[in-house]
């Protein structure tokens, strides 16, 4: 049997602190297993859901979740 999940929105990005940054759940959303965040359109090396920051920048998060089909895995 096949579940079709709906696909992640991008979740919301807020300060938490001098030096960290939060990514928080769409509204209905459950919180993601990672996430890909970004400092300009570059990738940084940081996959939870609050990072550490010491550049300043404008930062995006993009929710990630590994679903499993049969033996594959699909991110």
């Amino acid at each position: 049997q096949l579940t079709v999940r709906p696909a992640l929105r991008a979740p919301t990005v807020a300060q938490v602190g001098t030096y960290s940054l939060e990514a928080n759940p769409a509204a209905g959303q459950q919180d993601a297993e990672r996430y890909e965040w970004r400092r300009g359109g570059e990738q940084i090396n940081q996959t939870g859901a609050v990072v550490k920051v010491t550049t300043n920048g404008n930062y995006t998060a993009r929710a990630q979740r590994t679903f499993t089909l049969g033996s594959s895995t699909i991110t």
